[in-house]
C-alpha cells in the first residue's frame, strides 16, 4: 500500500513538472502521449518502473482546493481529464466482466454432477415432485371453491375478474394433465426420462405462467385495496372462515402458481445430479429459461409502475414514461463532484457534495434530486461509461458522459458498485 502511494505521488509531481498553462485550448490540457501513458500506468493507477518522464502541456487545479477535497484524490481527477481528452478510458474495469446476453438460457454450474445413477436419490427426487404437485393442484382447488366459485360482493366483481386471471387455465391444465402425467412417469420403466419428456412436451403451454405473472402485481393492489375497505375486508375474513382453507390469505394461494416453477428447477437440477442425461438437461434448461422470463416480467411489470410513481412525483413537465422504456436500476448515490475536459482556473471541477436518486432505463440515465421531484440530468446511455474510481474501488464510481466531456463521481452501498459497472457493460453488449 505504501508502495502504490509512493508510485501515485511520483505520477503526480511528473505531471505538475511539466509546463502546464502554457496554451489555454482544451486540446492541450492534459495532452499525455498515449506512447507514455501504457507504460506509466501497467495496472489500476500503479506506476511501471521504467515509466519515462510526462512532458506534455498540462492545466491542473491548484493543490489547496484539491487538497481541501477528501472525498476523491487528485490522481482520480488527473485521470479523468486525460480520459476526456483522449477519448478513451485508461482502465476499463467493465471490460473483464463476462455477462449473459438476454436471451442466453442461464446456466448452472453441474460441475457436480457424475453419471452413475444413485437409484435411491431418484426415488426419492420423483416422490417428492409427485406430492409437491398433489399439494400444488389441491391448493388451487382450494383457491377456486373458495374465492372464485363462491360469489363476491357486486362492487367487487369486476376487480375479482382480475385478480382471479389465469387462475382457472392453471388449475385445468395442471389438475387434468400434468398430474396425471407426472403419476405415469413415475410409474414407467424409466421415470427421470419419462417425466423429463413430459416438461419438454408442455414447454408452450407452461408459458401460460408468464402471463399470470405479467398481472400478478395488479393482483396485489386490488386485494390491498380491499383489506383498506370495510366491504372488502369483510368479504376476505369470510372466506378465511372455511375449513378447507389452508393458506394464510388469498394473497398465499395467489403465490402457488409464481412458487411452482422454481420447484420445478429446483427438482429437476437435483434430478440431473443422480442422472445427467440429455433429454433431463433440456427439460431442465427450457424450465431454467422460463423461470428467467418470469422474473423479467414481474421486473418490467415493477419498473413500469415505479416509472409512472416518479412520473407523479415530478414537479415538472417533463415526461420520461414511454411505451418502450424499461426501467432496469434504481439507487441512492451521494454525488462528489464533475471533472470536465479543460481544467484551468476559470473553469474547476464542480462540487456538488450531496444525495442523489439514479435510475438507470434501457435508454436512458436519470439523475433525481434524493426525492426524487426533480431531474438534475438525463443523458442517453450510449453516451455513458461507468467504472470504479481508483481510490476507492469498492464505493467509488465514476459516470463518464462522453458526449457531455464530464465525468461525475458518485459514491454507492458496496454491494450495489459492482452491479451497476456490470448492467451498463449488459446494455452496451446487447445494443
Amino acid at each position: 500500500m505504501v508502495v502504490e502511494q509512493e508510485q501515485k505521488q511520483t505520477f503526480l509531481r511528473r505531471v505538475k513538472s511539466a509546463s502546464f498553462f502554457r496554451n489555454r485550448k482544451r486540446e492541450h490540457a492534459f495532452n499525455i502521449s498515449l506512447e507514455i501513458i501504457p507504460p506509466l500506468i501497467s495496472r489500476k493507477g500503479e506506476l511501471s518502473e521504467n515509466s519515462s518522464e510526462v512532458s506534455p502541456n498540462i492545466s491542473y487545479q491548484s493543490n489547496e482546493i484539491l487538497e481541501n477535497q477528501a472525498s476523491y484524490s487528485k490522481f482520480d481527477i488527473y485521470r479523468d481529464i486525460y480520459e476526456l481528452n483522449q477519448k478513451c478510458v485508461l482502465y476499463n474495469d467493465f471490460s473483464k466482466k463476462t455477462l449473459l446476453k438476454s436471451d442466453e438460457i442461464p446456466q448452472t454450474d453441474m460441475s457436480y454432477t457424475t453419471n452413475t445413477c444413485d437409484h435411491h436419490k431418484i426415488e426419492k427426487i420423483l416422490h417428492e415432485i409427485v406430492e409437491t404437485e398433489k399439494s400444488y393442484v389441491r391448493g388451487l382447488e382450494e383457491l377456486i371453491e373458495i374465492y372464485i366459485e363462491k360469489p363476491s360482493p357486486v362492487m367487487l366483481h369486476k376487480e375479482s375478474q382480475v385478480v382471479f386471471a389465469n387462475v382457472l387455465p392453471v388449475f385445468i391444465f395442471h389438475k387434468q394433465y400434468m398430474l396425471p402425467r407426472v403419476i405415469e412417469a413415475v410409474n414407467s420403466s424409466d421415470p427421470a426420462e419419462v417425466l423429463a419428456e413430459e416438461f419438454l412436451k408442455n414447454k408452450d403451454i407452461l408459458k401460460i405462467y408468464s402471463c399470470y405473472v405479467s398481472g400478478f402485481q395488479d393482483k396485489i393492489h386490488i386485494i390491498k385495496q380491499w383489506e383498506n375497505s370495510e366491504k372488502g375486508k369483510k368479504y376476505l375474513k369470510s372466506r378465511r372462515t372455511f375449513k378447507s382453507h389452508s393458506q394464510l390469505s388469498l394473497i398465499s394461494y395467489l403465490l402457488l402458481p409464481i412458487q411452482r416453477i422454481p420447484r420445478y428447477k429446483l427438482l429437476l437440477s437435483k434430478l440431473l445430479q443422480c442422472k445427467d442425461s440429455l433429454i433431463i438437461r433440456s427439460a431442465f434448461n427450457q424450465i431454467c429459461f422460463l423461470a428467467c422470463n418470469m422474473n423479467e416480467r414481474r421486473h418490467q411489470e415493477e419498473g413500469f409502475r415505479r416509472l409512472f410513481q416518479l412520473q407523479k412525483n415530478l414537479c415538472s413537465d417533463i415526461n420520461i414514461v414511454e411505451p418502450w422504456r424499461k426501467l432496469i436500476k434504481e439507487s441512492k448515490m451521494h454525488y462528489l463532484l464533475t471533472t470536465r475536459a479543460s481544467f484551468f482556473y476559470d473553469h474547476l471541477p464542480l462540487i456538488l457534495d450531496r444525495d442523489v436518486s439514479v435510475v438507470l432505463c434501457n435508454d436512458i440515465l436519470i439523475i433525481f434530486n434524493y426525492a426524487c421531484t426533480s431531474i438534475i440530468k438525463i443523458i442517453n446511455v450510449k453516451e455513458l461509461q461507468i467504472t470504479h474510481a481508483w481510490e476507492r474501488p469498492n464505493t467509488g464510481l465514476r459516470f463518464i458522459f462522453w458526449e457531455l466531456e464530464e465525468i461525475w463521481h458518485f459514491d454507492a452501498i458496496e454491494e450495489d458498485a459492482d452491479e451497476w459497472v456490470n448492467v451498463i457493460n449488459k446494455i452496451h453488449t446487447n445494443s
